[in-house]
């Protein structure tokens, strides 16, 4: 067991371990078998898709927050676009337990993007509107489903 917990081991212990496992409790052998194998270590293309997933993600984050100071400012220069990946890699470094980062977002769009003479107040509307749309609405509509009755 604590191989698979490490991901040091192989499909055909995984495989053993359930069948092991689904002789003594039939009824939650299923939900085990999906938890151990969250433990095995992904192989090499699929440690490529969820690198190019993960560059996916980031950039149509960035290409928003673009999308959005457009709204705000006519004319961008294109080194604005440094500036925004480097909020959102800042962001992602700096550890927070708030929801959402909400404040590290915008203390870190503001430190990055205020050398670029964006106002804070066009800095913090952005960022708030990349929250909701991101963030607080999807998560409203979830517990929608969440609590239907």
């Amino acid at each position: 067991l604590h191989r698979m917990i490490r991901g040091e081991s192989t499909p055909d212990e995984i495989q053993t371990a359930h069948a092991d496992y689904n002789m003594s409790y039939p009824i939650s052998s299923k939900l085990l078998c999906n938890l151990f194998s969250l433990f095995s270590a992904p192989k090499r293309p699929k440690k490529l898709l969820i690198f190019f997933v993960a560059i996916l993600r980031y950039s149509v984050i960035v290409i928003q927050f673009y999308l959005v100071l457009l709204v705000f400012i006519e004319g961008l220069e294109l080194e604005i676009w440094v500036g925004i990946a480097l909020t959102f890699l800042l962001t992602t470094i700096i550890p927070s337990v708030a929801f959402g980062k909400l404040f590290v977002r915008e203390a870190s769009a503001i430190l990055i993007l205020s050398i670029f003479l964006i106002p804070i107040e066009i800095i913090l509307s952005c960022t708030f509107i990349l929250w909701c749309f991101n963030l607080a609405i999807p998560a409203l509509l979830g517990m929608r489903f969440l609590y239907k009755k």
